[in-house]
């Protein structure tokens, strides 16, 4: 079993002959989870509230975090998991 942990990379997970690899190509992924992104829309719009602002302030703080995408498509960042995996999975996600 030690022997074992010593070949998986204790950051990505995959094994160390695959991440230690600077020719192994890797392509960025995404994965949303939406109950995610509303527990942290809530928990901003909480701790605004926490420190003085109005429920009008505070709706504004929790708004959802978006960002402009290459393609001009706005993209939610809440919820979202960057991740990277050695096929290209997602072809047509053009996220960053």
């Amino acid at each position: 079993m030690v022997a074992e942990e010593h070949l998986i990379c204790s950051k990505c997970g995959n094994p160390r002959s695959v991440c230690s690899d600077p020719a192994v190509q890797v392509w960025p992924q995404r994965s949303t989870c939406y109950v995610t992104a509303g527990k942290e829309q809530a928990s901003r719009k909480f701790h605004a509230l926490a420190d003085g602002k109005s429920h009008a302030e505070a709706g504004k703080a929790a708004a959802p975090k978006t960002y402009r995408a290459p393609s001009g498509q706005s993209v939610l960042a809440d919820g979202t998991h960057v991740w990277a995996a050695t096929l290209n999975l997602t072809p047509n996600d053009d996220f960053i």
